[in-house]
């Protein structure tokens, strides 16, 4: 089995690009091989869709939700995926289907400190980054002051909107004081919109996610130092 799946990886890792688009077929190229052995069958696709539950890559977790329609779904993995098991992807495939690259993000509305309601879709700027945090969180207390620098710099058309993840409104206004910060914050619990956490992968603190002016989703989960770059190189790309 560490053999098979060393070479399963090396084929898909190595030999194609790595992008939705070309390791679809790919994937169900192998699994239509695999299907003469039940059992080899069974392992590999178990084996990928752990394998892209949380990839390495950005954006490769279409394939999660591509594994899960294709044979899930469909009855195909039924001989050994319980209704418990399926029941638990189609959850999680569906809380990805919502927030992949390309797609349009959901939009929210939430309470800011001062009860107001703040629509992710009211925000008209170039770029717009939703920023999951938690005020006990010490990874976003490190990752904060890194995207308060690049929005106080003005080098991007920006906005944030930072969810808390937090109940408690008082955490939140503190966070907001202690940090000095000036953009959108609102309490996640406090929503008028359905809860972020079925809307968005964003299931740990903190959590990134980088949409353009039509609110598509253009990156997600890069970390807070990788930000500037990828906004350089994407404003870049798109001026051309």
């Amino acid at each position: 089995l560490p053999l098979f799946r060393e070479k399963v990886n090396g084929y898909l890792d190595r030999l194609f690009v790595q992008h939705p688009d070309s390791l679809k077929p790919a994937i169900d190229h192998i699994a239509t091989m695999a299907s003469a052995n039940e059992e080899t069958y069974k392992y590999l696709i178990w084996m990928l869709t752990l394998k892209y539950q949380s990839p390495s890559v950005m954006g490769l977790d279409a394939l999660f939700v591509h594994l899960y329609d294709t044979y899930y779904a469909t009855g195909e993995m039924d001989s050994w995926a319980n209704a418990q098991l399926k029941k638990n992807l189609e959850e999680f495939a569906g809380q990805l289907r919502n927030s992949l690259i390309g797609s349009s993000a959901p939009n929210m509305i939430m309470l800011d400190e001062n009860l107001q309601k703040k629509s992710l879709y009211d925000i008209k700027n170039k770029f717009t980054l939703i920023y999951f945090f938690d005020p006990d969180c010490s990874h976003c207390k490190r990752a904060t002051p890194v995207l308060d620098q690049i929005y106080d710099s003005g080098k991007f058309d920006l906005e944030i909107y930072a969810v808390s993840a937090d109940t408690s409104m008082v955490k939140m206004k503190k966070y907001i004081q202690d940090m000095n910060l000036s953009w959108i914050t609102v309490n996640g619990p406090r929503s008028e919109t359905a809860p972020y956490y079925t809307l968005y992968d964003a299931m740990t603190t903190p959590t990134i996610y980088i949409l353009d002016d039509k609110k598509k989703i253009i990156a997600k989960k890069l970390p807070a130092e990788r930000i500037e770059e990828f906004l350089t190189r994407y404003s870049s790309t798109t001026a051309n």
